[in-house]
C-alpha cells in the first residue's frame, strides 16, 4: 500500500498557492469595493410587501429608529437581541423582524452580524492602531462573544480571514 502523500507532494503546494490566489482576490475585490459601498440599503417605497399589518406611522418609527442605531453603532454592543432592541424602540420583536427582514432583506441577527462586520473592514482600513488588535480583541470590540464566531461570520460575509485581511492591509 503506497502512501499518498509520497504520490503527490506537489498536490498540497500547488493547492496552497491556488489558495492563497483566491484570497489575494478576494482581499483586492474588498479593498476596492468598500470604497464605493455602503452595507446598509437605503429603504424603497417598493420593500412594503409583507409588512401591511404594521401601521405606517409605527412602520416610519422603526426605519428611523433602526437608521439610528447604524448611525450611532449602537450594534457593537455584545449580546444584542431582537426582543430587547424592539423594546428599546417602543416596538415588538414581530414588527422588528418584519422590518428588518423586509427593508433590509435579511434575518435580525444576519443584520447585525453584516453591520458589525462592515465595522471591522472600515475600521481597519482606516485606523492603524485598531490593526494592531489581535483578531480576539477586535471580536470583542464589534460586538462578538468569541473570536471564533467572528472568524467565521467575517468569512462568510467576505470569503476571507480576519487574520488574513489584517495581514494584507499592513502589506498594502
Amino acid at each position: 500500500m503506497a502512501n499518498c502523500q509520497s504520490e503527490n507532494p506537489n498536490l498540497g503546494i500547488g493547492y496552497y498557492y491556488y489558495t492563497q490566489r483566491v484570497y489575494k482576490r478576494r482581499f483586492l475585490q474588498l479593498v476596492s469595493t468598500r470604497d464605493s459601498t455602503t452595507t446598509t440599503q437605503k429603504t424603497t417605497k417598493t420593500h412594503q410587501v409583507g409588512i401591511s399589518g404594521i401601521n405606517p406611522e409605527t412602520l416610519q418609527q422603526l426605519l428611523v429608529q433602526l437608521q439610528q442605531f447604524e448611525e450611532q453603532h449602537l450594534y457593537l454592543q455584545p449580546n444584542i437581541n431582537v426582543k430587547d432592541l424592539a423594546k428599546s424602540f417602543g416596538s415588538n420583536s414581530s414588527y422588528l423582524s418584519k422590518v428588518v427582514n423586509t427593508y433590509k432583506q435579511k434575518s435580525m441577527s444576519q443584520y447585525i452580524n453584516d453591520l458589525r462586520i462592515d465595522y471591522a473592514i472600515t475600521t481597519l482600513q482606516t485606523d492603524a492602531t485598531f490593526r494592531k488588535y489581535t483578531i480576539k480583541a477586535i471580536a470583542k470590540e464589534i460586538g462578538f462573544n468569541t473570536p471564533e464566531a467572528f472568524a467565521k461570520k467575517f468569512y462568510k460575509r467576505t470569503g476571507i480571514y480576519p487574520s488574513y485581511f489584517v495581514k494584507n492591509l499592513d502589506q498594502s
